[in-house]
């Protein structure tokens, strides 16, 4: 049976969902649960609205869109400019970046994982648009600072996050924050652990269901090594997932007693990057913002491009990160330059880290 979804992200943008199947419903409910609503303030429409459609409905661009880069073409929808996605050689989302924004789906196996891509696209760019943003950093806090963790993907924002909260902070983010009026609020209480974690976290094989399988992370490391050294460099993504997958897991699985922090004022934001040796020094915040908003540009690797399709092809044009960043993150709020060398210590960059303020 289908179902109608309401969710409710902290006030900043709503969405509904018509016609959901209950693959997508339970995919959500186990990503996104803090956000689900029994029904939306009366006579406010949604910021985004996912609606199901037929084949028939989404077909109809022409045969040249099967080059298309990335499987996502312009397209009119209603006479109203849109991207059209495509799965297996068919279109099976149209993106409509007007107010609200549209997300026409066709159901089929793969469908969940498809639209909660498209929901973090389109809840970006509705986010961006009231002066919101998600925020794509760790965050922890203690009784007195709440810290953001930004950097690049491979900065080792997650080693650094779990060994705080195994030193007693309080979980907010691994992967992904709410950032809205200087505070920052809980997105998902799970974390995404790989191989490459475990690896530099002997102690976290214990805590995690992933941590039983020690030969497997070994042969699908040695075999991971190989290839990236005779992949093609176009294969290499898709050979990560299947070589170094993520598994997520709920924080409390790994850490039972840790505290969960809904929401909290940002004190802090460390930007995590290489270095010459173990340091942390303040950094000024145009330059800072300026460096954050090129992370954030990052954050949908794979889903990137249409990020960026929707923002050109959105009828108001959004903000630019940076704008929304310099306006919702509070003057009192300190920036640090934290360089990571390549042997350095995860206890170690932890520490460091913890006496930001």
């Amino acid at each position: 049976p289908m179902s109608t979804l309401f969710l409710d992200f902290v006030g900043a943008a709503t969405v509904r969902v018509d016609d959901a199947p209950p693959e997508l419903d339970r995919h959500l409910r186990s990503r996104v649960p803090l956000f689900f609503r029994d029904a939306l303030p009366d006579g406010v429409p949604p910021a985004v609205h996912f609606r199901s459609a037929s084949a028939q409905d989404l077909a109809g661009w022409g045969d040249w869109e099967v080059d298309a880069p990335y499987g996502m073409v312009p397209a009119l929808h209603q006479a109203r400019r849109a991207v059209a996605c495509r799965y297996r050689g068919a279109v099976d989302l149209v993106l409509v970046p007007g107010e609200p924004i549209e997300v026409l789906f066709r159901r089929h196996r793969k469908c969940a994982g498809r639209l909660y891509g498209a929901l973090l696209v389109t809840l970006h760019l509705a986010l961006r648009r009231r002066g919101a943003l998600l925020v794509h950093a760790a965050a922890v806090a203690d009784e007195r600072r709440c810290l953001l963790l930004a950097g690049l993907r491979g900065s080792r924002k997650t080693q650094i996050l779990l060994t705080l909260l195994r030193d007693g902070w309080g979980y907010l983010a691994d992967d992904k924050v709410i950032l809205s009026s200087g505070r920052v609020h809980l997105f998902q209480t799970l974390v995404g652990l790989a191989d490459h974690h475990l690896a530099s976290l002997p102690w976290l094989g214990a805590r995690s269901r992933k941590g039983a399988s020690g030969v497997g992370r070994k042969v699908r490391t040695t075999i991971a090594s190989l290839s990236a050294k005779l992949l093609p460099r176009q294969l290499l993504p898709a050979a990560t997932r299947v070589l170094d997958p993520v598994a997520f897991l709920d924080v409390h699985d790994l850490f039972p007693g840790c505290p969960v922090v809904r929401e909290r004022a940002v004190d802090a934001v460390a930007l995590l990057g290489p270095g010459d040796a173990l340091a942390a020094a303040p950094c000024g915040r145009a330059e800072a913002i300026q460096e954050l908003a090129g992370v954030q540009e990052m954050f949908f690797h794979d889903l990137d491009p249409l990020d960026r399709l929707l923002a050109h092809f959105s009828p108001s044009a959004p903000p630019p990160i940076a704008a929304v960043l310099d306006a919702a993150l509070p003057s009192s709020v300190a920036f640090f330059r934290v360089g990571l060398p390549a042997r350095c210590a995860v206890d170690e960059a932890a520490r460091l880290v913890a006496l930001l303020r």
